[in-house]
């Protein structure tokens, strides 16, 4: 899924160490759902300098959607789409699939954008408690998740009330 960012199965693992996102086999975001996320578009790096590969997004005309391409030798060709979902203030949910393998599932990420830097939020309330609100299935890893695709958005909706982490950077703007 996450085959366009170099170290993928590193970053994937992070974020669900972080509670910092949930897969699902389905798209939880509808398009006309869609928000823009202000500071978003650019090329990025990874924040603890990792790498040297940069994440570059960017808004698909005529859409709310972005393209998300890595300069990374092992991503060339490949594209990941992004959609947003302003959750509460500053915090969105971010949908990330490969339309060419959509059968691989979507990632939901908790982000925030400050300036320069895109940092991901960890989810700290109960998640079970959530789960079982909205109707929908969270395995016991609390990051894999089932349900009707409505149900789903009323889970991510759930969240505007949640508790999370202090942001913690994952990505830097290229200056």
């Amino acid at each position: 899924m996450f085959r366009i960012i170099s170290r993928a199965t590193a970053a994937i693992a992070l974020m669900a160490a972080l509670g910092a996102c949930y897969i699902t086999g389905a798209s939880v975001i509808p398009a006309e759902r869609a928000e823009a996320i202000p500071g978003i578009e650019g090329a990025w790096l990874p924040a603890d300098n990792s790498t040297t590969d940069t994440l570059n997004v960017a808004q698909k005309p005529g859409s709310m959607d972005y393209a998300l391409t890595s300069s990374a030798p092992d991503a060339q060709g490949q594209t990941l789409t992004a959609r947003g979902y302003l959750l509460a203030g500053s915090t969105y949910v971010v949908q990330m699939w490969d339309e060419a393998s959509l059968q691989d599932g979507v990632v939901l990420v908790f982000l925030t954008i400050d300036g320069d830097n895109i940092s991901i939020l960890g989810v700290t309330s109960d998640q079970q408690a959530l789960a079982s609100q909205a109707g929908v299935t969270l395995a016991d890893d609390n990051v894999t998740l089932d349900g009707d695709a409505g149900l789903l958005l009323n889970f991510i909706e759930l969240h505007k009330n949640a508790q999370f982490t202090p942001p913690t950077p994952m990505l830097k703007r290229v200056s």
